[in-house]
């Protein structure tokens, strides 16, 4: 077992989608501290609580990363790692605000999880004067996981610090849970539409949101770097006809947002989890039809192997899933789903139909928009 010294980085066996385990050896007599996982974009950042691991959530919401009791440690998983993160730092405390220093002597050892160690971190004492001392850094890359032993003392208690991160830390009473939405059966080939509400009758809102399939994204990535080439750009897009006669688009590419409070009322948001076109429901009355598409730009490609899941929601809490279809032929456009007027009556369809422009699905259903 090799010693990795403190600011050195060396890249792990197993590529990058190896399993690993760090564990904690404290000196005898010692209890082990706390440990922490921090899942960091490129600007050393969380994005919400989600990306962080600790006693009070265990594991990872993808198991990127699970907490082992005995011997301490973590249990980490890079074919899990999300694709939006560019790091994962590994914190140790004393969750009551005690020196680190009776931890004198610590090893962390990095290795395939229950077989032998391959290196091991021995941080010195000044980074176990405080309270909070960051033990490694792990960072995926094209030529597999690289591990630093990016030791050092962060000052200020563990609530300053996992703040300073990003997180949410206060000690008031957690939010009431949200009302777990009601999953309607899916529009379908055989079932591909439902109606949606009278005119005079819409819901407060309604959206068509999509979700990413985070494994093929990553992917993709990867091989865009290893040919040092550019990743193509994803996105959710919405083609809208008001009653007026008036055309237009709302995307996340190219600038067009949209907006809730401002013409057409429309509005988009992203990720790079998911997206959603939003639509206020008490303008619905104003569009006649509105076409729910996916485009894939840059790169040569179909968009819809990236896609995992599609669905209308309507608040109040409801889901309509769009079933996805497998055997499309290839694209870098693809319609899914459509919202249209019928009398005053306002109905959901599921599409299924690929194009190889946006100019050319607009044409197709006389937008004529570009």
């Amino acid at each position: 077992m090799a010693l990795l010294p403190i600011g050195k980085t060396r890249l792990l066996p197993g590529g990058g989608q190896a399993r690993y385990q760090l564990t904690l050896r404290p000196p005898a007599g010692a209890a082990a501290p706390d440990l922490f996982a921090l899942f960091l974009d490129g600007k050393g950042r969380l994005d919400g609580d989600a990306d962080l691991v600790f006693f009070n959530q265990p594991v990872h919401a993808r198991g990127a990363a699970r907490l082992l009791a005995n011997p301490p440690g973590l249990l980490l998983d890079f074919t899990a790692f999300p694709a939006d993160r560019a790091s994962l730092a590994v914190l140790a405390a004393n969750v009551d605000g005690r020196p680190l220093a009776t931890l004198a002597g610590l090893v962390v050892e990095i290795g395939p999880p229950g077989g032998a160690a391959w290196v091991r971190i021995e941080p010195d004492p000044p980074a176990l004067a405080g309270s909070v001392v960051q033990l490694a850094r792990f960072a995926p890359g094209s030529a597999g996981i690289r591990c630093e032993a990016a030791v050092q003392q962060l000052p200020g208690d563990l609530a300053a610090v996992l703040s300073g991160f990003g997180a949410t830390v206060s000690d008031e009473p957690p939010p009431a849970p949200a009302v777990e939405p009601v999953r309607e059966p899916p529009l379908t080939a055989a079932a591909p539409r439902r109606s949606l509400c009278r005119e005079d009758q819409p819901p407060p809102e309604v959206r068509f949101h999509i979700r990413w399939n985070a494994e093929a994204l990553a992917r993709l990535r990867r091989e865009a770097r290893t040919a040092q080439k550019l990743p193509p750009v994803l996105g959710l897009g919405c083609l809208f006809e008001q009653r007026d006669g008036m055309i237009g688009a709302v995307q996340g590419l190219g600038a067009w947002p949209g907006s809730l409070t401002e013409p057409p009322h429309l509005a988009w948001t992203g990720t790079d989890a998911g997206e959603a076109v939003t639509l206020s429901g008490a303008r619905l009355r104003e569009l006649r039809r509105l076409l729910f598409y996916v485009y894939r730009s840059g790169a040569p490609g179909a968009v819809t192997p990236l896609l995992a899941e599609a669905a209308f929601g309507v608040d109040p809490p409801g889901v309509v899933p769009v079933a996805l279809e497998a055997a499309l032929p290839a694209g870098r456009v693809a319609l899914l789903g459509r919202i249209e007027r019928v009398g005053r009556d306002y109905w959901l369809y599921r599409q299924a139909q690929t194009f190889e422009t946006l100019a050319a699905l607009s044409q197709s259903y006389q937008f004529d928009l570009l």
